[in-house]
């Protein structure tokens, strides 16, 4: 997996021009397909993020349709990404209410949400909160959909 700058990670979501080349995310040109390039990405950041007054299962629910997974789909999504992140129980239970852990498995159901193809992990395993290592393993290598990044050269033209 390639390690990003700041810069060429800018780049990557079209909010900064390329001087030459494409940059293609999952089969998406950045620069032609940028909102198909998007809304295959999640990220799962390192702090926290989430909105007191909603339950997880409609946290879930809101970045599906943000990510404009299909509206006769989200429940389906919702009920298949709370299975597989051990998370049925607190559907319908306020974010603020929930443990450290339980946050974070949350966020990590935000990233995944939507037919993410490319899933960015900003520290999702920390000592004293959060995933374990082997809860990570199983989620992503034994229960969810093959996720990957790939980044293919482009033109030195500067064409795409």
């Amino acid at each position: 997996m390639a390690v990003l700058v700041e810069l060429n990670f800018n780049c990557c979501f079209n909010r900064f021009p390329s001087s030459s080349g494409c940059i293609y995310v999952n089969g998406y040109n950045v620069f032609t397909q940028t909102n198909q390039a998007r809304r295959s990405i999640g990220l799962c950041p390192q702090e926290n993020i989430y909105f007191n007054e909603l339950t997880v299962g409609q946290h879930l629910r809101l970045f599906a349709l943000l990510k404009d997974f299909s509206s006769e789909n989200v429940n389906k999504e919702v009920n298949y990404v709370l299975e597989m992140l051990a998370l049925k129980d607190k559907k319908n239970v306020l974010a603020s209410s929930l443990s450290g852990g339980m946050k974070r498995k949350l966020a990590l159901g935000i990233a995944l949400i939507g037919d993410t193809e490319t899933l960015i992990l900003d520290e999702p395993v920390r000592e004293g909160r959060g995933l374990t290592f082997e809860e990570m393993f199983l989620t992503f290598f034994g229960l969810y959909r093959p996720l990957a990044w790939t980044l293919k050269p482009g033109a030195s033209s500067g064409t795409c």
